[in-house]
Formats: structure tokens, sequence, C-alpha cells
């Protein structure tokens, strides 16, 4: 038979002693009901680490209790729907930078349009942005076209004054096959003769002309119009006569150049919309 100390069946007799154990032997019933409890929150804790913004305000929403709450909760909803429209049109837009069929262009500024409207984002704004696309294509080609062409155009405006002289100076009066250029020589452009001997001929009539105004003749009409009503556009170029020098007019930028010795630039003037050349030789 088990014995039981004085003390013990003493406080057998004490409420609180009593209150302690029924206290004690309610925990112990609880305690599965706690782990368990401690088990779905660590879940949940979980779920939501694991959630996107939009998921994570889906779930508040439902987890609102109170006016304020539900309130709130939606409102930071629709900021996070809104933050994931822009996203997924963020990546149409993309797509759409890098197609080249309109008709898929087209398909894919319809789904922007269309997520914009359902997030909450301003559909407006991608309306037209297909045609907004290739129109800016379409601007820089042809920007890019009319630069190589200005750029071509200064070459073989280039070329043609380059033959020119040199046939001038070796006293031909056909076009050659070939030219000394800075870069060595070069075979003549065929699609340059004949504008090579359009100038030739134009540069020996006035050359022939400037020799009868030396000899006492008077200029030619037209000469003489254009120095007296163009006083301060007269550009005068003082080089040896045997020096190799290069006057040109660059198209892009509207200044006169000087190159001289050949390869070296120097700008004479700017802001020059045409330029004609006219020889003069001077007598002693």
């Amino acid at each position: 038979m088990a014995r039981f100390g004085q003390s013990f069946l003493a406080s057998l007799t004490q409420p609180s002693y009593g209150q302690g154990l029924f206290e004690l032997g309610g925990a112990i019933g609880q305690a599965p009901a706690l782990a368990a409890e401690r088990s779905r929150r660590e879940s949940m804790m979980e779920q939501l680490q694991n959630m996107t913004p939009l998921e994570t305000a889906d779930y508040m929403v439902t987890q609102a209790r109170t006016p304020e709450q539900l309130v709130t909760a939606k409102a930071a909803r629709d900021t996070a729907l809104s933050q994931a429209g822009k996203q997924s049109i963020d990546t149409i837009q993309g797509q759409l930078l890098a197609e080249t069929d309109p008709e898929r262009m087209k398909q894919l500024e319809d789904a922007m349009v269309s997520v914009a409207q359902q997030t909450g984002n301003t559909a407006a704004q991608y309306r037209g942005s297909a045609s907004k696309v290739l129109e800016a294509r379409d601007k820089a080609a042809w920007e890019t076209t009319k630069r190589n062409n200005e750029r071509t155009a200064l070459a073989e405006g280039r070329m043609v004054d380059l033959a020119v002289s040199q046939m001038i100076k070796n006293g031909a009066s056909d076009v050659p096959k070939t030219m000394i250029t800075p870069n060595g020589e070069v075979a003549v452009p065929e699609n340059l003769r004949d504008d090579i001997q359009k100038e030739f001929v134009a540069r020996k009539k006035a050359d022939e002309d400037f020799k009868a105004a030396v000899e006492g003749e008077l200029l030619p009409e037209s000469y003489i119009n254009f120095i007296n009503n163009n006083p301060d556009d007269m550009i005068t170029f003082d080089t040896s006569s045997s020096a190799d020098v290069q006057y040109y007019r660059d198209a892009e930028k509207n200044q006169v150049v000087r190159e001289y010795p050949l390869g070296t630039k120097r700008i004479l003037a700017n802001d020059i919309e045409s330029l004609n050349f006219s020889y003069m030789y001077e007598c002693f």
C-alpha cells in the first residue's frame, strides 16, 4: 500500500493546489490542439512567403474581419493588380518592339490594351503602339538612307572635282579610266563619267571666258551680274598654281573645305548652301 507524506496530504486540502492540478490537466489536454495550430500557422507562413504580391493581396482580402480591414486590403489588391499588369505589358511591349510582322504587332498591341483594361491601367496610351513603332522604323530607315545618299553625293562630287582637276592639269580632254586619290590610284566609276565630262566642259568654258577677260575683253554678262549682286558671297582662294589643292562643299555640314595637302582639312566657310567654282588666272 502506497504511503504519502503528511505535507502532501495537507496540500491536497488547499484550494490553490487543486486549482493548479486542474490547470495542469487542462494544458495537457490542449497540447495536441496547440501543436496543430502552430503547424497550421507555420504552413500558412510558408505559403505566404511563396505567394506573388497579387496572391498575397487576395489572401488578405479573405482574412479581413472589419470594414476598415477590408477597405485597406482591397486598396492593396488594386495596387498589386496594377503593378502586375504593368509588368505583363512591359513583357508584351518588348515582344512588339522585336516583331517585324505588322499583323502580329497589331495582335500584341491588342493584348497590351486588354491587359491594361483588366488591371486598372490606362489603356489609351497603348492604342496605336504598332503603327507608332512602324512609323519610327520607317523614319529611322529614311534618315539613314538620306545620310548615306548625302555621303555618297559628297564623295561622288569630290571624285568628279578631282578627276576634272587632273584632266586640266594633264592637258587631257577625255575622261581617264583611272584617277589618283589620297588613297592611291582608283578606277573612275562608270556612273560618274558623264558628270566628269560635263564638269570638264564647263570649267574649260570658264577658263576661256576668264582668259578672254584678262586679254582685255569683257567678262560674260552673267558673271558681271553675279559679282555686282552678290559682293558678300565672293570667296577668293589664293594658292600656288602648282599645288595639288582641293576645295569642295561638305553637303552634310554646309561647309567649304580645303584639303592641302590632300587629307588635311581646313574649314573656310560655314552655312554654305551651294557653291560654284570659277577659275581665274593671274597675269604679271
